[in-house]
């Protein structure tokens, strides 16, 4: 369920129609009982939400009308509304939530990543928003349209333009969007680094939950397609913490819309991560979590000179996929999948992320105080681990998280190997490992 359109002009000058009205879209392929839900209003500085009740059903595919206050001016009524209130909306900036009960939110201006709030449009100036910028600002002749309507990246600034308001209830919308494919997380992957389902509506994609975070978690297809180079795992972004249910080794089957997040913005260099941004998540049975893929001599052994050789512009579109050369490709082809670093060697200082650089043991030129010798570039064997390990196992486990080509430790119990003789220098290593996007370049 998503906020599709939101207008504030009706009836002000110039407008076509009579009253404001907030406009809601079922992109799942069940109905969804509304009873329960409203939809909430605030100014775009305000802390104080009015809301209207919903009631009713919405059928998959469909829209559902929720009538606002009217103005003294407007020529034409809006279709026959499913829901009819009284708030009286801003034409140019605001903040409207779909939420999971009907209380008044008391959030304040952090309102977008409750818990119970379904989605978040905050237009204008508005100080709450879904993702890195608000919905455009409106008038009295324009409203904030979901485009297309299956879009939700989570972020206003991206799924929202300013078109002339066209309102729909549950008897017009014509006929029901086609049903989402249902699709494998390789298939989400692919053999390339951004998705070719970007921006599209996925449906029952199965896997097994890998790891937790705190707006979501990792799953992985426990079938190997046999194809190394498309990856078994991927996040599923939840915007808030995933349901207690959602433990490591059960089954699930996901819906929602693929994305590409890019962490710290388009302005950075860094790479982006696959997602799926959750509509539905149903659960299964227990399912053994999927072993960890090797890495080192008895697995897979990433490249040894060349990080990517065949991209002259930006290596995520502008590239020639090939995992078994380009370490750049070799990490995207493990994108979220769980990894087991065999006989890690700590080859650098331990981050202000609590990130610890490492390679398998033997595969590199090192330096006397075992940092890497750099001939042109960072090693692509080279991998950066999150969080401090606490023992020390001949190998360790992490989840592949290649924005920053980093791994992430799958337990508390993993082990950061024994640092191999620091000082205070350097040591000619690097503080991040293959973060650049653009641009091509080997180890010489």
């Amino acid at each position: 369920m998503v906020i599709s359109e939101v207008y504030g002009g009706g009836g002000n000058s110039g407008a076509t129609f009579t009253h404001d009205f907030i406009e809601l879209y079922n992109r799942g392929a069940d109905p969804v009982n509304l009873s329960g839900w409203s939809v909430q209003y605030a100014s775009a500085s305000g802390t104080t939400y009015q809301l209207t009740e919903l009631s009713g059903a919405i059928g998959a595919g469909e829209h559902y009308l929720v009538q606002q206050n009217a103005g003294s001016g407007g020529t034409s009524p809006l279709p026959a509304p499913d829901a009819t209130g009284s708030i009286s909306m801003s034409a140019s900036s605001g903040k409207v939530a779909l939420a999971l009960g009907a209380s008044a939110l008391t959030c304040g201006t952090s309102c977008a990543a409750v818990a119970g709030v379904r989605d978040f449009v905050g237009y204008g100036s508005a100080n709450d928003f879904e993702g890195d910028a608000t919905a455009p600002g409106l008038s009295n002749t324009t409203a904030a349209t979901r485009n297309p309507v299956r879009l939700d990246t989570d972020q206003n600034g991206v799924d929202f333009t300013a078109a002339e308001p066209a309102p729909q209830n549950g008897g017009d919308g014509g006929e029901p969007e086609p049903p989402s494919p249902a699709v494998a997380i390789q298939e989400i992957q692919g053999t390339e680094h951004r998705s070719p389902f970007e921006g599209e509506a996925v449906s029952n994609v199965p896997g097994v939950v890998s790891q937790r975070s705190i707006n979501g978690f990792w799953m992985q297809d426990p079938t190997d397609d046999g194809d190394a180079s498309t990856s078994e795992g991927i996040f599923v972004f939840t915007r808030s913490a995933p349901a207690a249910a959602l433990t490591r080794g059960t089954a699930v089957t996901v819906s929602g819309t693929v994305s590409e997040f890019r962490p710290g913005g388009d302005s950075t260099a860094n790479l982006s991560i696959t997602q799926i941004a959750a509509s539905s998540v149903e659960t299964g049975p227990e399912d053994r979590v999927p072993a960890a893929t090797v890495l080192g001599p008895d697995g897979r052994t990433p490249p040894n000179r060349i990080i990517e050789d065949d991209s002259s512009g930006d290596a995520e579109l502008d590239n020639t996929f090939d995992p078994a050369v380009d370490g750049i490709d070799f990490w995207e082809s493990m994108e979220g999948m769980r990894v087991r670093v065999q006989a890690p060697e700590v080859v650098g200082p331990t981050s202000r992320f609590d990130e610890l650089p490492v390679v398998t043991a033997g595969a590199t030129v090192r330096t006397v105080r075992d940092g890497i010798v750099l001939r042109g570039d960072e090693d692509p064997r080279r991998r950066q681990p999150t969080s401090r390990p606490t023992a020390t196992p001949s190998a360790s486990s992490w989840m592949l998280c290649p924005a920053r080509r980093c791994l992430s430790p799958t337990s508390a119990t993993h082990s950061q190997p024994t640092p191999l003789g620091f000082s205070t220098t350097r040591s000619a290593t690097t503080s991040s490992t293959l973060t650049s996007r653009r641009g091509s370049s080997a180890v010489g």
